[in-house]
Order: C-alpha cells, then sequence, then structure tokens
C-alpha cells in the first residue's frame, strides 16, 4: 500500500478491463504493478504526465498507455491501449458515459 495515502484508491472502468484482459499476462501485470505507483505521492514524473487538449492523464508502461482520470481521492483507469492508439482511445471515450457510470460505481 501507499506511504500515508490509505484513502487513494483505484478504480477501473469496463473498458479498461476488457483491454487488460486483451493484453498478454506479462504486459497487464506489468500495467496493473504500475498503476499502484498513482496509490502513493509524488507520482513518477518519467512515467505520469498530463495529456495535453483533455482532462486525462497517462501512465506509460513499455508501449502501452494507462489513460486515467484523478477524481478526489479516486484515480478512474479509463482506457489501456497501446501507444500507438493514445490519440485515437482519447477522441472515442464518451464523458457522459463516463460521468454516469461514475455517478453508480464511484
Amino acid at each position: 500500500m501507499a506511504k500515508g495515502v490509505d484513502s487513494r484508491r483505484l478504480i477501473y472502468a469496463p473498458r479498461a478491463v476488457s483491454d487488460l484482459e486483451e493484453l498478454e499476462r506479462k504486459y497487464a501485470h506489468q500495467i496493473l504493478d504500475d498503476l499502484e505507483l498513482l496509490l502513493g505521492e509524488p507520482w513518477p514524473s518519467t512515467k505520469v504526465r498530463k495529456l495535453r487538449g483533455c482532462d486525462f492523464m497517462e501512465l506509460k508502461t513499455g508501449d502501452y498507455r494507462a489513460i486515467f482520470k484523478r477524481k478526489g481521492e479516486l484515480i478512474v483507469v479509463v482506457r489501456v491501449v497501446n501507444r500507438k492508439e493514445l490519440v485515437r482511445a482519447i477522441g472515442a471515450i464518451n464523458p457522459v458515459s463516463l460521468r454516469i457510470w461514475l455517478t453508480a460505481h464511484g
């Protein structure tokens, strides 16, 4: 568990879960391990950055990017994609659907 940040938690949108399930197991495990870094502070600047032009951030793990959003103490993982698909994946995120899902599950 992260140092001194007991209330922060990760939640995974359904699409992020299916993205992880489609990956080879070793890559999925690496990404899940890296996502645990988000439970602590400070976030490693070499792995995490704010995406320009949107409200999302990315976590880099090899050729994969976890797209996430921080909402209070929640870290909402929205998608996990190959870096080549990042722009397309961000454009396909439906903010209204995400908000509805978060209201029900966050």
